[in-house]
């Protein structure tokens, strides 16, 4: 077996743990070890989402042939199938919220048996673990010997099945999901971590490295992942310390130390996280609470220049810029994408600049914006040039603390092309084309007024779809373009 190459090897090894004779023999046996500690849940749940839930599944409970896992939206749902709403369900805090809990628990471990469902990937099934933990205090201590003896016996099988699954992950924000469930559960099992279970977090400390820039954002500019782990690493830290472990928690808490600015650095001043990586499934109660526990003081950072990003706060305006390309949920995502808000409004939620050739092909840059940026405490500007064989463009932008935005784009481009300014605003705004098509008035429901003025655009277009969010206002400012020919566009936001 040591003569087989490497990669054999661990195909080999994987066809071995995956194959229904492995589920065989690993349930035939099981332990119902039970746990000697239970970590406490910190986080807050979603009291309106819960009573969707149990309205909409809560009564399959008295219908065992009708299980949530029959239903077409939970069947391949990774957020139903990782028990992610468990923190809702808590909110509500009754006996039928646990008699549901303990329902779906007992039909997920009867029909989940295949492997090779969705259920079983690792990331999954350590996001499951985790919430089967945090929550059992809940759920569990007033549960029958008959639900517990199937529950430590399936839970046994999951750990030691994410045992042979995690350690051969590639770093990701997924594979520190899995090693985070491995190290809860054997937390909770009272296993110590200076044995054989010392590579969890060997692993987890080399994923962390490999994912993370150096000055704490993660690799790939998203946002939610930046909150996601460090939820993560506060659980196992608060946990570590809970079952004596603290010696193992100063080097946790380096890293939480230096994710914090980062997360901060995506915030607005609504408490909600940037969108510019698509909208963030976090709400601002979650964020406050995951800053507070992180015990980690002080201010957001300027820029990241290996993230690619920019933040310009002036008074009561934030603006979060990229100053490289990212693939954005979006489809035909722009270059020189950015965001404002003032205050507690979202006023421009993206917005980037599309450039595509007669044939559809769009004008992407892979390169680092070149950024010349002056601040002081009453306007802040900036400028943003990209270029590569085929185009070249650039954008400075002005801010000033009275709400006052006023941008020049610029581009040129090696053959005909059509260009469009994309904006997404809050869909609280109602918008009033002028009759010249050059300007657009916006109205917020508390009586602000804006207006989105333009020059050198052919055309303007207003759609409104679902895009960052539920029924977005989508703006397009179109535009021509012609071969080797500079084109200077205009455009500004003011407060009326």
């Amino acid at each position: 077996m040591d003569d087989l190459p490497a990669s054999l090897l661990f195909r080999f090894k994987r066809y071995v743990n995956t194959s229904p004779f492995a589920f065989f023999l690993r349930s035939s046996h099981l332990t119902t070890l039970s746990f000697k500690s239970i970590p406490n849940n910190p986080w807050p749940g979603d009291f309106v989402r819960a009573h969707l839930l149990l309205d909409r599944f809560g009564g399959m409970v008295s219908h065992p042939q009708k299980t949530i896992w029959h239903d077409t939206e939970t069947k391949e749902s990774p957020y139903f199938h990782s028990f992610s709403w468990l923190c809702d369900l808590r909110t509500i805090g009754d006996n039928q919220s646990r008699r549901f809990i303990r329902s779906s628990i007992l039909t997920w471990i009867k029909e989940q048996t295949s492997y090779k469902h969705i259920g079983w990937q690792p990331h999954i099934l350590g996001e499951r673990l985790s919430h089967w933990l945090h929550h059992f205090e809940f759920f569990g201590q007033s549960a029958d010997e008959a639900f517990l003896r199937v529950f430590y016996k399936s839970f046994y099988h999951q750990f030691t099945f994410l045992h042979t699954s995690a350690l051969t992950l590639s770093p990701s924000y997924e594979s520190i999901s899995a090693l985070k469930g491995l190290i809860l559960a054997a937390l909770a099992y009272g296993f110590p971590l200076d044995k054989k279970y010392s590579t969890y977090l060997q692993h987890l400390h080399m994923h962390l490295q490999n994912t993370l820039f150096k000055d704490g954002f993660f690799i790939t500019s998203e946002v939610d992942p930046q909150l996601a782990i460090l939820k993560h690493l506060i659980e196992l830290r608060n946990f570590m310390r809970l079952t004596h472990n603290g010696e193992r928690v100063p080097r946790l808490q380096q890293v939480i130390t230096k994710m914090v600015p980062p997360l901060r650095f995506f915030r607005h001043g609504d408490g909600r996280l940037s969108s510019l990586s698509g909208i963030s499934q976090y709400s601002s109660p979650m964020v406050d609470t995951v800053l507070a526990l992180s015990d980690v003081r002080g201010r957001h950072p300027l820029r990241s220049e290996e993230a690619g990003f920019e933040r310009l706060h002036i008074k009561n305006n934030i603006l979060i810029l990229r100053t490289r390309y990212h693939n954005h949920p979006l489809q035909s995502s722009g270059n020189l994408q950015f965001e404002w808000s003032h205050g507690k409004d979202r006023l421009i939620k993206y917005c980037d600049v599309i450039l595509e050739n007669q044939k559809g092909h769009p004008f992407h840059s892979r390169s680092m914006a070149h950024t010349y940026k002056q601040q002081d405490d009453d306007h802040a500007f900036i400028e943003l040039k990209l270029h590569d064989i085929n185009h070249l463009q650039a954008r400075e932008l002005y801010v000033s603390k009275e709400t006052d935005l006023r941008v020049c784009e610029k581009v040129r481009v090696n053959q005909k092309a059509y260009g469009s300014l994309r904006f997404i605003l809050d869909k609280k705004l109602q918008a009033h084309i002028s009759h010249d098509a050059k300007s657009v008035t916006l109205v917020h429901p508390k009586g602000n007024r804006y207006r989105l003025h333009f020059s050198g655009i052919d055309e303007i277009t207003i759609d409104l779809t679902t895009c960052l969010g539920s029924n977005d206002l989508i703006l397009f400012a179109l535009f021509e373009l012609n071969a080797n020919t500079p084109k200077e566009i205009k455009w500004s936001m003011v407060c009326k």
